[in-house]
């Protein structure tokens, strides 16, 4: 019989693990999906118009509150 040792399976299971990981098909970087603005749609940034910039809606939503209440 073959005389595999613990930490020879390991090595092997985890040299099979990083193949698999390799193997897959990436469509590109994680938040590389920017729009004709820049925003990051990935990240929740949307266009503003009335602002001139990017932002994330429910983010803007608690500004203005905050700044209406400070008035």
């Amino acid at each position: 019989m073959y005389n595999v040792t613990m930490k020879q399976i390991i090595i092997g299971m985890l040299f099979l693990f990083l193949l698999a990981a390799c193997s897959g098909t990436h469509k590109g970087l994680v938040g590389a999906d920017r729009d004709k603005h820049g925003c990051i749609g990935s990240a929740g940034y949307t266009w503003s118009k009335e602002l001139g910039k990017c932002i994330r809606p429910w983010e803007q939503k608690s500004v203005e509150n905050s700044s209406s209440h400070g008035n």
